[in-house]
Formats: C-alpha cells, structure tokens, sequence
C-alpha cells in the first residue's frame, strides 16, 4: 500500500488515457482504488466478448451492480466463442446477449456490433433499441425474423436516431437491404455510412444481374437501399463526411451513388473490392463532383488486364487536393499508382501506405524507381508513417545498391 503522498504523486503524474494496452490498464487498476476508479474509465470504454460457451457462467460477475466499469462502457463487440460442439450454440449466445442487454446500465452504449455472419436475434435488437437510446453507431445485418413493421413505428428507432451518426449496412438479402433502408430513412444526421454487399453467389436468391445496377435499369441493392429517395435526379443527396464502400459493383452504378450521395462534402472516401471503381473515379474527376474537402482515401482493387482502376486513380489523384492519408492495395497491375499523384499531396500528406503488384500474388510487389521515391521524400515533407516496397537487400551481407538509396532518400529524421 502505497502512503498518501506516493498515492498523491502518481495520479498527478499518471495519465490513463495515455496507456494503450489493456493489460497494462488492469495494472493500474489493481494498484490501488484511487488509480483503480480512473483507470477503469479507459479499460471498459470499449469491451469485446466472446459467447455461446461455458465461458458465459462468468457473465454474471462481470454484469454485477458492484462492478464500477459497466458505466463506463461506450463500445461492445460481440463474438462467436471458439467450441467444438456448436450444435445450439448461436441459441446460446442469443439468451447470453439478452441477458448482457438487460443487466446493462441503460442509455450507456455508443456502438453495439454483432460479428458473427449469422442472423442476430430480432428481439434482442428491439431490446437493444429499447434500452440503449443514445447509441451513435447503428449496423444494419441479417435477423432471425422478420420485425420490419415494428421498426417502422419504432419509438426508440426514433429516439435513437437524434444521437445516430454513423451507419453500417450489412446487406446479405433482400430482408436485409428493407432494413438498411429503413435505417437510412430514419436517422436523417448521419454522416458516416458504410455499405458491404453480403451477397454470397451459392446461398443469395437473387443473380448478380438483378443485384447490381446494369446498362439497362438500377438493380436490387441501390433501388431498395435508396428506394425513399426515388426519383434520385431530383432528390437531395445525403450530406455525408465517410463512405465506405465494400463488395458494391459500381461500373453501372456510379451515376447513381453520385445522385443519392453529396460526394464533394466528403472527408474519407474507402472503396474495397469493388468492380467498376474505375468508373467512380471518372465520375468523380468531374469538376461538379470533384471532393473538395477530402482528407483520406483508402482504395483495395483487383484490377482488369487494361489497368483501367489505375489510371482513373491516378487521374483522381492528380485533380483532388489535400490528402492526409492515402492507402492504396492493387493487385494484377503492371506498375505502381503514378508518383506525380501523391507528390501533389506533399504539403498535407502525413500517412502514405502504397502496395501493388502483378496477378500472380507469388511474385514480389512492385517498387518505385529511386528517382520517384526520392521525390516523395522530398516533396512529402509532413509525413510521420509511410508503407512501401523496398528493393531487395540480404540481412547478413552488404546492402543492395538500391536498398542503400532508399535508405538515403528518406533523410537523417526518418
């Protein structure tokens, strides 16, 4: 036990908020109740949990009244555990939520995210809407039934929806694209919206044809998902600042994101695995469409055998301005994203993670030629962490040539 004036002196010096481990947290916590009853301010704000094992047996101590940190949770992740017998399991972990929901402080949660790709109990999402009211991050996903009526009336959706300003829409079928609208139609101040297709080829009713927008007509997931603002060359796009967009084919569907979609208000753009990207980068170089207040752009692609993805990046890239952070993954390309694109981003640019490399995944990723990566060193003056390839090098005999000149491009601070 320490004497009050070490007790006095470590609070003074210590700063929980700036201790990142959760394991060094519980230290603190178990120092002493003064360091406890602030530390655990930080080690519950967010709280991940693995259910449907015997595991749950514990849920009882952690959701005691006596338990100081159950106030303190803003964030909780829910997992499938890891058991070999998992006949009744999914039921198992619907009765251990429930119970988690109903011993919860209420209005406490900001975020309440069921990982599984199984259907989450309907019930315990009214409950969830029934206790936690003040929730910013609202996840559209597929449920056990169909609740689509009660959700239209919902009280708590509307109580819910002052706070809500984040979106994830987890569309896996037709149920669940009614849902996604349902969520997008009512909570009118969100400004963060995530959207991945689910659709798995082998289980989804629908054919890609009908999913997907075509050269002759929208297809299911924008009609359904954008359905209230119909006719979309007339309604007023959503004011967001982050998109994310991930499995969504956009080859015939680009006009149509850009209609429902205010896309020179964004700040963060994220495009994963999406087809046709080459073609919402085009639409997006227009000077009418054009983000003027992008920060941060995060791209994943397999591209086609003509590069068409990466030469609309590169396009993009040179016409936006003020990128902070750029994160680039392509695949089956002949070459990097073009050097010139990131240069004019020197001033701003504090985060660059840039990878490519051919079809063949087995072969070694693409690396700039000296002259271009001594040219984003030297032009890059405010960047703090960047993610490249680096020529090839042995680590027991000298150093390549080119390995050394990397090395010297990036300057005596880095």
């Amino acid at each position: 036990m320490l004497p009050g004036a070490g007790q006095q002196g470590i609070l003074t010096n210590c700063n929980p908020f700036q201790v990142l481990r959760p394991t060094d947290l519980k230290s603190v916590c178990l120092t002493c109740k003064q360091l406890h009853q602030i530390a655990v301010r930080k080690l519950y704000r967010e709280v991940t949990l693995d259910v449907g094992s015997t595991a749950d047996l514990n849920l009882g101590a952690f959701l005691n009244p006596r338990n100081i940190g159950l106030h303190y949770i803003r964030r909780l992740h829910i997992y499938l555990a890891e058991v070999e017998e998992k006949r009744n399991q999914l039921q198992q972990a619907h009765f251990a939520v429930r119970m988690i929901l109903e011993f919860l402080p209420e209005n406490i949660l900001e975020r309440f995210s069921w990982h599984p790709w199984q259907p989450f109990s309907a019930d315990n999402l009214l409950l969830l809407y029934r206790k936690q009211r003040r929730m910013t991050w609202l996840e559209g996903i597929s449920l056990d039934k169909n609740i689509l009526d009660q959700l239209e009336h919902s009280a708590d959706l509307e109580a819910i929806a002052e706070h809500a300003r984040t979106l994830g829409l987890y569309p896996d079928s037709g149920e669940v694209l009614d849902l996604c609208n349902i969520l997008l139609r009512r909570n009118k101040k969100v400004d963060k919206l995530i959207v991945n297709a689910s659709f798995h080829p082998a289980m989804s009713p629908f054919s890609p044809r009908e999913l997907h927008d075509s050269s002759t007509g929208p297809g299911l997931i924008t009609s359904r998902l954008f359905g209230h603002m119909i006719p979309l060359e007339s309604c007023k796009p959503l004011a967001l600042t982050e998109l994310t967009l991930q499995n969504v084919h956009l080859r015939y569907s680009a006009e149509t994101w850009c209609r429902a979609i205010k896309f020179s208000a964004l700040k963060k753009l994220a495009i994963f695995d999406c087809p046709g990207a080459c073609t919402l980068f085009a639409e997006l170089s227009k000077p009418n469409k054009l983000p003027r207040s992008l920060e941060t752009l995060e791209f994943k692609h397999e591209d086609n055998r003509e590069s068409d993805a990466l030469h609309a990046l590169d396009n993009f890239l040179c016409l936006v301005t003020g990128l902070k952070a750029i994160t680039i993954d392509i695949s089956n390309v002949k070459e990097l994203p073009a050097a010139a694109g990131i240069i004019r981003h020197g001033k701003t640019l504090k985060m660059l993670n840039v990878h490519a490399n051919a079809a063949d995944l087995l072969e070694d990723e693409y690396v700039y030629t000296s002259v271009d990566f001594e040219a984003i060193c030297r032009e890059c003056s405010e960047l703090e962490q960047m993610s490249v390839g680096f020529p090839a090098t042995s680590i027991v005999a000298d150093k390549s040539d080119s390995f050394a000149a990397f090395e010297v491009s990036q300057g005596p601070d880095r």
